[in-house]
């Protein structure tokens, strides 16, 4: 039954054939046909694809469906069963993979950090990984134990600095700051060398213990040497008198 159009004319004219009303009804179902196939693929035994206008749906099916698809438009999406992937169209169908680079800048309020997670067995982190606030590992606050690592590793790095800038590194003589039977105390490690024309000395570190000794006859020349560590005292000891030259020879600092 139909009902007939007012705006094509006021009532059937004795001239219009009955089929009248039957050929509007079918212009009408071309119209839509030719506009269904201009903005989808109606493949026969395939699900329709939008291939234009604002929209592009995902077409599921295996590679060899997805591949002999009629051009559709860029950015299209598909399903691939066989490679349980989805793909996108670019002038060509290609594997849809994720934004690297955007998930690498992702910030703490971004939803999308819900996929950088490592709740999987077996993962393996490939680079340092940065931790803020507090640190538990099943439940065990770690966070001393950061703080103790960054100091000890200040504290190696200053040594490091330290060791390589003095290590076996020689400081100079000097031979007017220090005399005979006085006590000292070193400020570095270094070596005390002590020559004199006497009958007895002694290098005494700590002082009072006799590390080093000499003696003989008047009118001979004595020279000793002994290693003062960084921190102990030391005295030169000389019985009588005579010319004599208390050497001091730091090393590192």
């Amino acid at each position: 039954m139909t009902t007939w159009a007012n705006a094509f004319e006021a009532s059937p004219a004795d001239a219009d054939a009955a089929n009248q009303g039957a050929n509007k009804i079918r212009e009408l179902k071309t119209a839509i046909s030719e506009r269904l196939e201009l903005e989808m693929n109606f493949k026969t035994g395939t699900k329709p694809l939008i291939k234009a206008g604002i929209a592009s749906t995902c077409y599921a099916g295996n590679t060899a469906q997805i591949a002999a698809l009629a051009t559709p438009s860029n950015h299209a999406l598909a399903y691939d069963t066989s490679l349980k992937t989805f793909k996108y169209y670019s002038a060509g169908w290609a594997n849809a993979q994720l934004d690297h680079a955007l998930l690498a800048n992702l910030t703490g309020t971004d939803p999308h950090t819900q996929y950088l997670s490592l709740d999987k067995a077996n993962q393996t982190i490939a680079a340092n990984l940065l931790v803020a606030n507090t640190i538990t590992i099943d439940g065990v606050d770690i966070s001393s134990f950061k703080t103790a690592s960054d100091i000890v590793a200040a504290a190696f790095a200053a040594h490091v600095a330290n060791k390589v800038a003095h290590a076996n590194t020689f400081g100079a003589w000097d031979t007017t700051t220090y005399t005979v039977n006085s006590n000292y105390t070193a400020n570095t490690d270094g070596f005390v060398v002590f020559s004199a024309n006497t009958l007895l000395m002694n290098i005494q570190t700590p002082v009072n213990t006799i590390t080093a000794q000499a003696s003989s006859g008047s009118n001979y020349i004595h020279t000793l040497t002994c290693p003062v560590r960084k921190g102990a005292t030391w005295r030169v000891y000389l019985w009588g008198t005579g010319a004599n030259t208390v050497y001091w020879l730091p090393v590192g600092s």
